[in-house]
């Protein structure tokens, strides 16, 4: 078993709640996207209207401002599907990786399950958990020590550590 590794499923268990958070934010805005409506979109093309100096009479509006009134569904379109891909592209590999590590957990020996949920995927502290699991600090840290190593050696056997 490589430290590398080892250092790698640790810092997989420290960044579980901030991932899950991630993972909330951009279920979040994929559901809820920020799109440009069709009246801010006419009062962005407003200033191409001819204000009657110079050659241009008033309510003169160019070819390229209807050029763009007429594409600009299939833009908006376009650019909310590419809004959509780039949350969808850091979503997936985010929710990979907390499912992998949940099932990881579930695979170990229960107490050392429950002593991994709870510090890290509950934020309980050390000294709760000792009072709550019933274990010396010494027996508690020797425990997380073979969770964490066994949850290496599952990472390194399916060869999907980053």
């Amino acid at each position: 078993m490589s430290g590398d590794a080892k250092k790698c499923v640790q810092h997989l268990l420290e960044e579980y709640r901030k991932n899950i958070r991630k993972i909330a934010q951009l279920r979040y805005e994929l559901e809820h996207p920020n799109l440009v409506s069709p009246a801010e979109m006419m009062e962005a093309m407003n200033f191409a209207k001819g204000t009657g100096e110079g050659s241009r009479p008033v309510g003169y509006i160019s070819d390229k401002t209807l050029y763009i009134a007429m594409n600009y569904q299939e833009a908006a379109a376009s650019l909310n599907d590419e809004s959509r891909e780039e949350i969808v592209s850091k979503l997936i590999p985010l929710e990979r990786e907390v499912d992998r590590l949940e099932h990881y957990i579930q695979l170990l020996p229960e107490q050392q399950a429950t002593l991994l949920r709870r510090h890290f995927f509950d934020g309980v502290g050390w000294g709760e958990l000792c009072s709550e699991m019933r274990l010396s600090p010494k027996t508690l840290r020797k425990l997380r020590e073979e969770a964490v190593d066994a949850l290496t050696e599952m990472y390194e056997f399916a060869g999907v550590l980053s």
